[in-house]
């Protein structure tokens, strides 16, 4: 009887041991389960990104994010030529001109566009900075002197270049003439917005001086382009394509002449006839030469036409006619002539 006592006390024990093992091992579990949670600190914005600086007399400044450092430093440049755009824009009215009989209007919305499409290549990153994970902040700064100089500069090596590119066509050939006048007009017109930021930052700037100069080449391209006279000829199987072309330089605005000209220009062609289906067809290869009075080629062009027809070969190649008139009408006598005009 004291034997089983004793057991039975035994085994109570055993039980109890592990139920209290149980139980710690349990809490140790549910301790071990809990997820650790860390604040985080939102971070602080400096203060130029959230209340950037306003221009001032001596520096035009930008603000910009971008996933890169430089990335932001681009974005704070487009920045500032935004901000200076808009500025611009508010100093001058909408421009219009007359053409044709209907008003063109350059509204201040493009002055702002095209200002914004500056470079700045003179510009200091004045801070850059993290903002976020994988998000950068940049400052840029410019000094306002330096960048109108820059633009000043950039203005007066571009009439000075058109002027000297003129003054060595003086003895070209009138249609070189022309063509460099046009295409230095072109080049100034690029500078329009550099004249404009100047008209605004540079005090005293004289904007009017630089604008009498293009007004000057572009009578001198009016005049030019009245003085380029055609004479149009053809071999006997491209007489029907003579009138096509000489309609055409008139209808242009140019001058044709059968004795001199400035331009000469004859046509040859080639036609291979075939039929199909009941359907005759005109392959028709129109060449183009184009030469100076003196004798030198200045452009060479070979066009392909096709004409067709149900009722005989010469209604085929009249068909190539008129597909040649349609596509003078679509792109231009100009430009099927190909010599620069």
């Amino acid at each position: 009887m004291v034997l089983f006592n004793i057991r039975r006390d035994n085994r109570m024990r055993s039980r109890y041991r592990f139920s209290l093992g149980l139980l710690l091992s349990l809490l140790l579990l549910g301790c071990s389960s809990k997820r650790e949670i860390t604040l985080q600190p939102e971070p602080v914005l400096p203060g130029w990104y959230t209340s950037p600086p306003v221009n001032d007399s001596r520096w035009l400044s930008g603000v910009g994010s971008g996933s890169t450092p430089e990335e932001a430093t681009q974005n704070a440049l487009a920045d500032l030529l935004a901000r200076l755009s808009v500025r611009v824009e508010s100093e001058f009215n909408s421009e219009q001109s007359y053409q044709g009989g209907v008003v063109q209007e350059s509204s201040r919305s493009q002055i702002r566009t095209q200002v914004a499409a500056l470079t700045v290549s003179q510009y200091d990153v004045v801070s850059a900075t993290l903002l976020a994970p994988g998000r950068y902040g940049a400052l840029v700064r410019s000094d306002r002197a330096a960048f109108t100089r820059a633009l000043q500069d950039e203005v007066t090596q571009g009439f000075d270049q058109v002027a000297f590119q003129i003054g060595l066509s003086r003895n070209d050939h009138l249609l070189k003439r022309y063509q460099t006048v046009r295409d230095g007009l072109n080049r100034l017109s690029a500078l329009q917005p550099q004249l404009q930021v100047l008209s605004v930052l540079q005090p005293g700037f004289d904007r009017n001086r630089w604008q009498s100069r293009m007004q000057t080449l572009q009578s001198q391209q009016a005049k030019l382009r009245q003085q380029l006279v055609f004479q149009v000829s053809a071999e006997p199987d491209a007489q029907p394509m003579l009138p096509v072309i000489r309609q055409a330089l008139t209808g242009a605005g140019y001058a044709l002449s059968q004795n001199s000209a400035a331009i000469r220009i004859h046509l040859n062609s080639q036609t291979v006839f075939s039929r199909s289906s009941g359907i005759e067809i005109a392959d028709v290869t129109l060449f183009l030469n184009s030469a100076t009075d003196q004798g030198v080629q200045i452009g060479a062009r070979q066009l392909p036409l096709t004409g067709y027809s149900t009722r005989g070969r010469a209604l085929a190649e009249a068909d190539a006619v008129t597909k040649l008139s349609r596509q003078i009408e679509e792109q231009g006598i100009e430009a099927l002539l190909a010599i620069g005009l």
